[in-house]
């Protein structure tokens, strides 16, 4: 896919001259499982879009473990450490769960595109808002869902994360071991079974 083809058609973008000015500045980036696309604490030059592929977020708590933020999967939405445009370091880190690519521009342009673009302003508050709404469903749940209802949560909320994500980053992300999760779905698939075994009435 070209830079061109993925503003007109992953982005819905139709002002041509837009699409020429931010597609002469953007790179196609393929990254490996396990590549890392930021650093924590590394200086953020560029704004990333997801062209394919599984990337999360994590940082490191106090005594150095992975604490994963979030998961982007969807083509088109924004690959980075924060959705504030106007720091310097990235407050996370970002990593490739599958083989991917990303598309960037330079932050420089982003900021001049926004200022004369206000379709662009438009759809950048709706990519900013939809990472949001995950962040709250996402704290929600963690505040007021015990294990069990967190991981019936996750499935609900992200089918298509299934079986694509490792046990201990979806672990992880719900706040919890990989141990109490596999426990988790045991218990559902024997309750599956035995609700399956149940005769109609």
């Amino acid at each position: 896919m070209t830079a061109e083809q993925f503003f007109r058609e992953i982005l819905g973008v139709t002002d041509l001259a837009l699409i020429a000015r931010a597609a002469a500045v953007s790179k196609i980036r393929a990254l490996r499982r396990g590549e890392l696309l930021f650093r924590q604490g590394e200086p953020v030059t560029h704004l990333y879009f997801l062209v394919r592929g599984i990337f999360r977020g994590f940082s490191l708590n106090s005594r150095g473990k992975e604490i994963t933020d979030c998961f982007v999967w969807r083509p088109g939405f924004t690959v980075m450490p924060s959705s504030d445009l106007t720091l310097s370091a990235a407050i996370i880190s970002v990593e490739a769960l599958t083989p991917g690519e990303t598309l960037s521009l330079p932050l420089e342009t982003v900021s001049e595109l926004l200022a004369e673009y206000p379709a662009l302003t438009s759809l950048y508050l709706q990519l900013t808002l939809e990472s949001a709404r995950f962040h709250w469903e996402l704290k929600n749940a963690l505040c007021r869902y015990d294990a069990a209802q967190r991981y019936q949560w996750f499935v609900r909320t992200y089918p298509q994360l299934s079986g694509q994500v490792s046990d201990k980053y979806i672990a992880s992300l719900l706040d919890m071991t990989p141990v109490t999760l596999s426990r988790l779905r045991r218990k559902l698939r024997e309750a599956e079974a035995e609700e399956a075994e149940i005769p109609a009435r």
